[in-house]
């Protein structure tokens, strides 16, 4: 039985470092995703930037920054408490089950206004 492709591409680096495959696999896998993390974080304070009146543009990009960061620092927690009481089946069938409600929440909530502030009726 041949070995996956990356595990013949990372046997060097694993050589050199000492560290086997896996748990290269997994730093590179944890490192991408934090790199990926970094656009989404970004893009909400300029969302909170842009809904916010002119006086309160930094506080709330500010809070938005800040609870962007320790959402990600302990997103991980209570999937990993329900894998470790129950199984990963259980955690990814939670997963799934609460992205299906934040999708019919975000569907009916699509077309609220969210502008911060007074805000001047619509004009059709």
């Amino acid at each position: 039985m041949e070995a996956p492709l990356w595990v013949l591409a990372l046997h060097p680096v694993s050589v050199l470092t000492g560290v086997s495959e896996k748990e290269l696999w997994i730093l590179i896998l944890g490192a991408a995703f934090g790199f990926s993390s970094y656009g989404p974080i970004a893009l909400f304070g300029v969302i909170a930037s842009e809904s916010a009146p002119s006086n309160f543009c930094g506080t709330s990009h500010a809070i938005v920054a800040l609870m962007a960061n320790v959402g990600a620092f302990i997103a991980g927690l209570p999937f990993s408490t329900i894998a470790k009481r129950y199984s990963w089946d259980t955690a990814f069938w939670v997963a799934e089950v609460s992205c299906a409600i934040t999708t019919v929440c975000f569907f009916f909530v699509r077309n609220m206004r969210t502008k911060m502030g007074h805000v001047p009726k619509k004009m059709d």
